[in-house]
């Protein structure tokens, strides 16, 4: 769901242009993007085995 809204934002960003797209597509590029990087490093740091041998086999 976030990767879609950051895909989303991604090209309303650009399509907008004036400084309140920018802004309100920005604003939700950026939730969601970090927003993915941080939910995997919070599952990495309370992962166990069997979510270590998920992630390997998928990344």
């Amino acid at each position: 769901m976030l990767a879609a809204f950051a895909l989303w934002a991604d090209t309303h960003l650009f399509v907008g242009g004036d400084i309140d797209a920018i802004l309100f597509f920005g604003g939700f590029w950026l939730l969601s993007t970090f927003g993915m990087v941080h939910i995997d490093a919070l599952r990495r740091a309370n992962a166990d085995e069997a979510w270590r041998a998920f992630e390997d086999g998928t990344c």
